[in-house]
This record gives C-alpha cells, structure tokens and sequence, in this order.
C-alpha cells in the first residue's frame, strides 16, 4: 500500500478577500451567495454577523464545491434579534457559533468552493441579515 507523502511546505493566504451578503424578507428561505473561494481555494477566518430582526431567526450556513454544484449543510445558528444593531447587543461570529466548523485559525474552503447562507423560516418585513466574511485565497 502506498501513502501520499504529507506537505511539509505551509500555504497561507496570498489575497486578502472581504466578501458580504445580506439576507432581507425577499429571499425568503432561498441561499444566498456569501463567499466564493480562489482557484486555489481560500480560508474564512471569520463571519461577523448583524440583524435589524426584531425577532431571532435560525440561520443555515451551506457550502458548495464547484464540481457538481450540490449546497451541503454546514450546519445552522440562533441569530439573535437586533445582534449587532442596537448598542445593546453585539454581533458576533457565526464560525465560533458554529463550533464544529471552526478549525484552527479557521474554515477552509475548497478550489472554487462557494458559502452560502439562509434563513430557515422567511425574516420580518423590511429586516435584514448582513453577513461579512473575513479570510482569504491562497
């Protein structure tokens, strides 16, 4: 049996990327594009996320990889209502919510590979969800 030797050279991000999306009533439940990686793929260090929903909304955080465009469920979080958006409460990162997803130093995201995000249960009129990741391509 043959092993494929381990990489021994680091790779870190060669191209900063700030990239956002909002989500508002009008989208409903459909996902909504928030990060698209390099080439080369790319690292989410964060994903600061602020609502003007007066209610909380579970939100749903999918990934697709570029070869046969299938979104896969990341896994899903309680954003708060207001989070972020009233001084009394701030916004935080879905990544640390997420525990499962947060590796160390982030989330890496496969050559192409695309995060999407969405309401589970349509948000209140004239609401929104803004979402910024923060990261990177190699």
């Amino acid at each position: 049996m043959t092993t494929a030797t381990a990489n021994t050279n680091p790779i870190f991000q060669h191209q900063p990327s700030i990239q956002a999306a909002t989500i508002t009533d009008a989208d409903t439940t459909v996902p909504v594009t928030l990060y698209t990686a390099g080439t080369d793929g790319g690292l989410i260090d964060s994903i600061s996320v602020v609502s003007t929903d007066s209610a909380s909304v579970v939100i749903q955080l999918t990934i697709t990889d570029d070869a046969g465009g299938v979104d896969y469920a990341l896994g899903e979080v309680t954003v708060p209502a207001n989070s972020g958006n009233t001084g009394t409460s701030s916004s935080f990162n879905l990544l640390s919510s997420l525990l499962v997803l947060q590796e160390a130093g982030g989330r890496t995201i496969p050559p192409s590979g695309i995060l999407k995000v969405n309401a589970k249960a349509t948000i209140t009129a004239a609401a929104q969800i803004t979402f910024v990741a923060n990261g990177g391509d190699y």
